[in-house]
């Protein structure tokens, strides 16, 4: 035989009724219609050691220019049953924005076996008798309230044939902490990424910790799943990643066989918006700079790409895995408001206003320090206002793409076992307690609850309503399970299968934990003149989850009389002297400290140096004469939200607690955690905290 086969190596299997001159089996490495065991053997050196096309060309199913265990696994099922039961695919179409930036095509989807949770398939393979593997589109908006989509027609109709799940969470308010949650199953406390950038946030932490290796799109990969993205990834996605990819090129995370993210700051583009960036999955970008119409706007444009990406994984005879990512409902800049497309622009020009009872809430006495005290100008809120008309007509666009995917699923015959589902990251706050402009990050419905509506024609297709409490983490686990993969352990989430299937979910999660953390991990001060001798000044240091916090108290003095367990700071002969004096006693008090004192600015920073990124906050005790002030801040937080009970209890860093019952004040009106007749229920949520953190 050619190349000297023996009859060891000739467990043959024959392309039957293949010419060559068609199309090579999968794992026919030389194109001769023949599968050998010497040929997989190859194959299975070439996927492990990630060898260019021309090692194995006919194996490259995706044709991306590599060969990777999944599409390895396909050429042996192939083998097995008698090459070609799976045709092989074609390469993709070509996308619809020519990169600017070249770069070699790198496949990325196979993380080292180290770094990666074991990925077992339980269900059979797809044959000529068994049922399809569900395909999984996923549509994550930004910033969109759970009560912020009763505008769009197309999902009404999705609504009206699926399940629409009423009590949906994010434990994170805010985008990339919570992104990440949804990719991953697990909590920001457990997978790492604590802030939209810096220290504790941001693609590069997801990158650098590890966690873009554990996530749906690895996981389905490896099953062999065509995975896609279409828009906004993780928050700061920018210069830290724009070398790590190979050949310095813009990183692209692995389990991604397309790839078309935004560059951050996430844009509108379009004839108002402003321009953007995409990067595809050989980390080469495009700029979309086009504002003569709306031609560009980026709603549109990932949503072509969306739909090219499905045509090709169905012609392939590949499941798919498709996250749709736009950046509506998100405010945009410069003008501070969401940017419709021009066709929908006042679309809602006559939306009646929303000013529920927590609107410019009157009275903010009770609430923690940092909710703005200021009454709010009526130029704010009208823009306030504004900006939720906006949000609404950005929606539109979303819409009419996910009626013209349903069509395509339909068009294509795999709408049957596709599923389709429909999320935010975060809710928002229209001015509710003082928060305007379409704030979030705060521990109120407004912000925690999300939109979450989920069409599995499996189910059957008839309007179903889940009052089950879930949470984003819970869609990655969900996702495995419908796949048939085992779910890695050590997940925060719970399958949602059952509700899907068209069972209601069993009681299995009552509360959940919620959180924030601060982006900037040091403190700063400004000084306007002399303390007085026995001001005091508390710096907060050491682990954020402790309660107590550790605290160091600083108190200025001139006779060297200080209170009990004080540290003396002495008052200099000008306010520098005196605040560079506190700088040192600082530095010499507290572990992991460093300073940054610029007198010619009357600024002291107080530097965090722990290697966990602690943080520090400086609070004021006594400054009558209003010498200094410390930079207002929202404080980290850890919080229960017990849906069962109907409450929500809040632990501050620097020690204010929020403790709402939301059966009695369902607008989250009056703090009740200095009141005694809820001692016992703010007793047993503060421990219900402790073993939510695993403390």
């Amino acid at each position: 035989m050619r190349r000297g086969r023996s009859a060891a190596l000739a467990a043959v299997l024959l392309c039957a009724a293949w010419a060559p001159a068609r199309a090579a089996c999968p794992g026919d490495c030389d194109g001769d219609g023949v599968v050998l065991v010497d040929e997989l053997v190859r194959g299975v050196a070439v996927a492990l050691q990630q060898q260019p096309l021309e090692a194995c060309r006919a194996g490259d199913r995706d044709a991306d220019g590599r060969v990777d265990v999944a599409e390895l696994l396909a050429a042996v099922r192939a083998a097995l049953r008698g090459c070609p039961v799976e045709p092989t695919a074609t390469a993709s179409a070509t996308p619809t924005a020519t990169p600017t930036d070249t770069a070699t095509p790198t496949d990325t989807t196979t993380p080292s076996a180290t770094a990666t949770p074991s990925v077992t398939a339980t269900a059979t393979p797809g044959g000529p008798t068994a049922t399809p593997r569900p395909n999984f589109v996923v549509i994550e908006l930004d910033d969109t309230r759970f009560d912020g989509i009763d505008r769009m027609p197309a999902l009404q109709q999705l609504i009206a044939e699926g399940v629409q799940f009423h009590n949906a969470f994010t434990p994170y308010p805010l985008c990339c902490p919570s992104r990440a949650s949804l990719f991953t199953g697990r909590y920001a406390l457990h997978h790492g990424v604590r802030a939209l950038a810096g220290d504790i946030g941001g693609a590069h932490v997801f990158r650098e910790n590890g966690g873009d290796r554990q996530t749906i799109a690895v996981w389905l990969r490896q099953a062999g799943y065509a995975t896609g993205l279409f828009g906004k990834y993780l928050n700061a996605y920018a210069q830290t990643e724009q070398n790590k990819g190979p050949g310095g090129t813009f990183y692209v995370p692995p389990g991604w066989t397309r790839w078309r993210a935004f560059v951050s700051p996430e844009r509108y583009g379009g004839l108002r918006g402003i321009d953007y960036t995409l990067i595809d999955e050989a980390g080469a970008r495009r700029l979309y700079a086009d504002h003569t119409s709306d031609a560009q706007y980026s709603t549109d444009v990932l949503a072509a790409e969306l739909r090219t990406f499905i045509a090709d994984a169905v012609q392939a005879g590949q499941p798919f895995f498709a996250v749709y990512a736009p950046y509506a409902s998100h405010a945009d800049a410069p003008e501070l408001l969401p940017s419709p497309a021009e066709r929908h622009r006042d679309a809602f020009a006559a939306l009646p206003l929303f000013h529920p009872p927590s609107w410019n809430e009157a009275d903010v006495g009770d609430k923690p320090s940092w909710i703005p005290r200021r009454d709010w100008e009526p130029i704010a809120l009208a823009v306030s206002d504004l900006s939720r008309q906006r949000a609404y007509e950005t929606l539109l666009a979303v819409d009419e793409q996910l009626a013209a995917t349903l069509d395509q699923l339909a068009a294509l015959g795999v709408a049957d076992h596709t599923l389709v589902l429909l999320t935010s990251d975060n809710g928002v706050l229209w001015g509710e307690h003082r928060l305007i402009g379409q704030a979030k990050d705060a521990p109120y419905d407004e912000a925690l609850r999300v939109p979450l509506v989920a069409r599995f024609p499996r189910g059957g297709r008839r309007a179903r309503d889940e009052h089950a409490a879930v949470l984003n983490v819970d869609l990655a686990p969900t996702l495995a399970d419908l796949a048939g993969l085992a779910v890695p352990a050590g997940l925060d989430g719970l399958s949602l299968r059952a509700a899907l299937d068209g069972d209601g979910l069993p009681a299995r999660r009552s509360d959940f934990l919620i959180e924030h953390w601060r982006a900037v991990r040091d403190a700063r001060l400004t000084y306007r003149g002399q303390p007085r001798d026995g001001d005091q000044l508390d710096v907060l240091y050491g682990d954020p989850r402790a309660q107590p916090r550790p605290r160091a108290r600083f108190e200025f003095d001139t006779d060297a009389v200080i209170a009990t367990g004080a540290i003396q700071v002495p008052i200099g002969a000008s306010p520098d002297d005196t605040f560079f004096n506190l700088s040192i006693a600082a530095q010499v008090s507290i572990p992991a400290i460093g300073r940054r004192f610029d007198p010619d600015r009357d600024v002291l920073q107080l530097l965090d140096r722990s290697p966990t990124h602690a943080g520090v906050l400086m609070i004021e005790q006594r400054d009558p004469d209003d010498a200094f002030s410390v930079d207002v801040v929202e404080p980290d937080y850890l919080g229960v939200r017990d849906v069962a009970g109907g409450f929500t209890y809040v632990e501050y860093e620097d020690g204010e607690r929020e403790l709402y019952d939301l059966s009695a004040d369902p607008w989250q009106e009056q703090n009740r955690a200095a009141d005694p007749s809820y001692a016992a229920q703010q007793a047993r949520l503060a421990q219900r905290l402790r073993e939510l953190v695993g403390e």
